[in-house]
């Protein structure tokens, strides 16, 4: 350290810190401060609100940290920020629909084709018209017979009638349950079950149209809104800043 000529330092120098220039900003420990001597405190001041009260030419840096610029005396920063997250914020994400429902759909001309062999469940009754011939087990009924000599069976009877121009002959000795008309058009039923077998598996084609409608609803929400705040401050060790002030 160089010493003006004609002058010399003394150990209070020294103690006092008095060789820096005046508006010189140091760190300091609470315990170093306690301990200096009262022209120290005289010197300098700590930079507190209660000195930038008296004084607005020592800042008041507390809870602050000295940042390097073109100039002194500008302030910002916080110790957090409160933030909300937008839209545009948010990673790509789904969410499940719930409540979802379809309405105002309107169907028009829908027709299935008919492809390949198939099957259908039979219901009601089939109508069969003119005269014609059937194959007879069960007695419950009448049928036209128009050859001669037709053997009828039932159970383990056999009965035998000629039927000539609407006249007939028999020559059974019991017909119980058994009568032969030239009846015409008539009517057969069909159990639940009987099928009119058309082939084996198949597809059938819907052609028409299905238009408008909507979907409303909404997808499952969660989230509130509310905002968080994000601390700035890094770890620290707090000191006191001191400024020269004479």
């Amino acid at each position: 350290m160089t010493i003006a000529t004609g002058q010399s330092m003394l150990a209070s120098d020294i103690l006092d810190l008095t060789f820096f220039p005046k508006g010189t900003i140091l760190t300091f420990s609470t315990t170093a401060w306690s301990a200096t001597s009262a022209e120290f405190k005289t010197i300098w001041k700590i930079c507190n609100t209660a000195n930038h009260a008296e004084d607005v030419a020592i800042p008041d840096l507390t809870d602050k940290f000295l940042r390097g610029a073109d100039s002194s005396g500008a302030e910002g920063g916080a110790d957090s920020r409160s933030i909300i997250l937008q839209t545009t914020n948010l990673p790509s994400h789904s969410h499940e629909a719930t409540g979802l429902s379809l309405s105002g759909l309107s169907l028009s001309n829908l027709k299935a084709s008919s492809n390949g062999a198939h099957e259908h469940i039979l219901s009601g009754k089939t109508v069969s018209a003119g005269t014609h011939t059937h194959g007879i087990t069960d007695p419950g009924h009448k049928h036209t017979i128009s050859s001669f000599n037709q053997s009828i069976e039932s159970g383990s009877k056999d009965y035998r009638t000629y039927h000539m121009v609407g006249q007939s002959r028999d020559t059974s000795s019991d017909k119980t349950g058994i009568s032969i008309n030239n009846d015409g058009a008539h009517e057969h039923g069909f159990s639940s079950d009987s099928k009119a077998f058309m082939g084996g598996a198949h597809e059938h084609d819907v052609s028409g149209s299905i238009t408008g409608g909507s979907i409303n609803g909404s997808t499952a929400t969660s989230g509130s809104g509310t905002a968080f705040n994000v601390n700035t401050v890094p770890t620290y060790y707090t000191v006191i800043y001191i400024i020269k002030v004479a």
